[in-house]
């Protein structure tokens, strides 16, 4: 299993998410099993401005990690992809928000497939990484074949892509069998990415594409992958997490944060209320996470509810 140059131990990896996956939550899902992670995704001018961006931070322990990256400029987009210490990189062609796409980059490109390939291209022959792309369906009407083939044509390592366009939300399933139909279609590797939440989707869409991503079920739940590999291996449907078990692993993610230089509490305290779902009395723990102040008052409302 690999992209490029790059040998993967699980074709299940932890999707790029905004205010998610900085270095301590990476981290975090490498150690449960994720085979490859992301950074959030970052505007390539912005790291070009701020090369010490925490957005853009790894550590080596996270190897192999990618560098998710945003423009429509190629020249600035591979001075940043050259800024920051990343194994591949990953250009956004996925994401809905207005305030990107309405800049001309991310999702809105998905109506412009011969740019793509070409920012796709320059990179290529500039970059001595594997260049990857993540796409929706489209960004108003379907384009995903067409853009599919253009980052192929241009060299790209592997495709990345969501089940739905850019104007659909996650109350419309994902549609696998346009992923299927790009596996079919082009020769590099396919992540599928939408609706993989446990082991027996993950399973299902591996049938069809070669690695798999999961985004929202990863959120405040690393142990996903972890239950995602052993099913994948043998069967075996594991216990969903107790409190007891999620609250340890916060407790992780707050060392790293420290650690690392990630003490931004608001960002701590959105985490814990991730943590606190799917799990008895959700909805009043989480309603006493939301007014904590500190993170001592937030490790003291946890262990009320244990």
């Amino acid at each position: 299993m690999q992209i490029g140059n790059i040998k993967l131990k699980s074709r299940v990896f932890l999707a790029p998410m905004m205010e998610i996956t900085s270095l301590p939550y990476r981290l975090l899902c490498r150690k449960y099993g994720a085979g490859m992670t992301y950074s959030e995704m970052i505007v390539a001018n912005s790291l070009v401005s701020n090369p010490k961006l925490d957005s853009a931070k790894t550590a080596k322990e996270e190897k192999p990690v990618g560098l998710q990256l945003a423009g429509n400029n190629s020249e600035l987009i591979l001075r940043a992809a050259k800024t920051a210490d990343f194994d591949l990189v990953d250009l956004n062609f996925g994401c809905p928000s207005d305030k990107v796409a309405g800049n001309d980059m991310c999702s809105s490109l998905l109506e412009k497939p011969e740019k793509i390939g070409k920012i796709i291209s320059y990179l290529v022959d500039n970059l001595d990484k594997p260049v990857t792309a993540k796409i929706r369906l489209g960004y108003k009407t379907k384009t995903y074949m067409k853009v599919a083939e253009a980052v192929e044509k241009a060299g790209a390592s592997a495709i990345c892509l969501h089940g739905r366009t850019a104007e659909e939300h996650y109350d419309i399933e994902a549609d696998w069998k346009a992923i299927c139909e790009v596996k079919k279609k082009i020769g590099i590797p396919v992540i599928g990415n939408g609706d993989v939440f446990d082991g027996e989707s993950a399973k299902e869409l591996l049938k069809k594409v070669d690695f798999v991503m999961v985004g929202r079920a990863a959120i405040g739940n690393p142990f996903v992958f972890d239950r995602i590999n052993r099913y994948l291996k043998n069967g075996e449907i594991a216990d969903k997490p107790n409190l007891e078990e999620k609250y340890k692993c916060f407790l992780e993610y707050v060392k790293l944060c420290e650690k690392y230089g990630f003490n931004k509490f608001t960002r701590i305290r959105r985490m814990s209320l991730s943590f606190a779902k799917n799990v008895p009395n959700s909805a009043k723990l989480r309603e006493k996470l939301s007014g904590c102040k500190s993170i001592d008052e937030i490790k003291r409302e946890f262990e009320e509810f244990i």
